[in-house]
């Protein structure tokens, strides 16, 4: 009985300390967004790599509508970010969308010929869609 309590203490601690994680990222990426808008508004990259960013911060955090509207904000500002690419095709997965997944990858290896990551999560998801 005395092991389950002590087990239990450690799960609150962990899940306090995960928050307290995905809190210091979100503080980060507002102040990376902040700083990329305040010291040049014509660095777009550095722009969208924020909403990037914070796109997935909030996707971990379940937030995927909120999400999304950072990674095609991001695309806007940069429509070559693979990086925006392959976290709306994860997002779209989770959505169920498959063809927008589908068309998310193709998009990255488009700009990326080599990029693995893209490559595999294509193949897997259009071998899942043939099943």
């Amino acid at each position: 009985m005395a092991v389950d309590r002590a087990d239990g203490r450690q799960r609150t601690v962990l899940n306090r300390f995960a928050k307290i994680r995905i809190a210091a990222a979100l503080l980060f990426a507002l102040l990376a967004l902040l700083n990329a808008w305040a010291q040049n508004d014509s660095d777009k990259r550095a722009q969208a790599a924020s909403l990037n960013l914070l796109g997935t911060i909030r996707a971990q955090e379940g937030k995927l509508s909120e999400a999304e509207t950072l990674f095609t904000r991001a695309l806007r500002i940069d429509n070559r970010l693979v990086g925006a690419h392959l976290n709306l095709a994860r997002l779209y997965l989770l959505k169920g969308a498959p063809e927008k997944t589908v068309a998310e990858l193709k998009e990255a290896l488009r700009l990326e010929p080599g990029n693995a990551e893209a490559a595999y999560r294509l193949g897997w998801v259009l071998f899942s869609l043939s099943c």
